[in-house]
């Protein structure tokens, strides 16, 4: 999503790609998760999201931001070959339990 300003609006997706390209920082979250999540530029409410380990809240969120329908997001995880990246993304999507 974007801004009318032109900035681009943080996403809940972008945070979990980057702990699964990011070993350290996937480290750093799973030991210490408020600390690295205070550092990210999600906002106040897409952190207490994901502290919050609620599956269909954090799931509703992705789809908010994505603007997903339903059926698309399931094809969308499950309906093709996954990269090297995607892959560690889904291992700790499955680590968060979504």
């Amino acid at each position: 999503m974007t801004e009318p300003s032109g900035s681009t609006q943080p996403r809940i997706v972008d945070f979990l790609r980057s702990l699964a390209e990011d070993n350290e920082k996937l480290r750093a979250y799973n030991r210490d998760p408020e600390r690295v999540l205070a550092q990210s530029n999600l906002t106040a409410e897409q952190r207490q999201i994901l502290l919050s380990d609620d599956i269909v809240r954090i799931r509703d969120a992705i789809r908010r931001e994505e603007d997903i329908p339903d059926q698309y997001f399931f094809l969308v995880v499950v309906g093709r070959t996954l990269s090297p990246i995607e892959k560690k993304l889904v291992r700790l999507l499955r680590r968060l339990r979504l």
